[in-house]
């Protein structure tokens, strides 16, 4: 065979190795993507995007939801500890 012969034949197995690489990854993309809905009815990347997002699915914008509210509660610990000494110490 000659030089430029054996490069058409190289460059054509290339291009068909770089074309089922491709199209098995993506028939492994839509599997997968099938295989981790867990919710019937909701598209799957509208609910992937909406978690990247951080929101739950349907939701437009976090002020749509109701007002959050935090508690935090410390300073118990002191008690905890020095009851335990007591039950300790006692006989």
């Amino acid at each position: 065979m000659r030089g430029r012969l054996f490069a058409f034949v190289q460059t054509g197995c290339r291009v068909a190795l770089f074309l089922s690489i491709f199209v098995a990854s993506v028939l492994a993309g839509m599997f997968a993507l099938r295989h981790i809905d867990d919710r019937a009815g909701v598209p799957v990347l509208a609910d992937v995007w909406a978690a990247l997002r951080g929101r739950p699915f349907g939701t437009s914008s976090p002020a749509d939801e109701g007002p959050e509210s935090l508690c935090v509660l410390s300073g118990g610990d002191e008690l905890l500890a020095s009851d335990a000494l007591d039950h300790a110490t006692s006989p």
